[in-house]
């Protein structure tokens, strides 16, 4: 999650990240769901859904709270989600 502003000639740029435990997502075998509930800073849980449309697919209650923004939203018709099996992701140089 980040949030970037521009006040006063100054570029503003707050962002989170987090390495959370295993136990914190939750999947099916054949990738088609999953839900992840991350602990603090963030708060909810956001539940993934490949048999919806593209807009509904990332649902649920999963915030942030960052400096200049309360609850944040993580989830919305306005963010799109996938989920691959992490050996079919190819990172840089590959």
């Amino acid at each position: 999650m980040d949030v970037s502003e521009y006040n006063a000639g100054i570029s503003i740029e707050r962002y989170a990240s987090l390495a959370m435990p295993a136990a914190s997502f939750r999947y099916n075998a054949n990738l088609r769901t999953a839900t992840v509930r991350p602990p603090a800073p963030f708060s909810g849980a956001a539940h993934f859904d490949r048999a919806k449309k593209a807009n509904r697919r990332w649902s649920g209650n999963l915030t942030i709270d960052l400096p200049g923004l309360a609850g944040g939203p993580l989830t919305g018709s306005l963010l799109r989600a996938g989920l691959v099996h992490a050996g079919s992701v190819r990172g840089p140089g590959r």
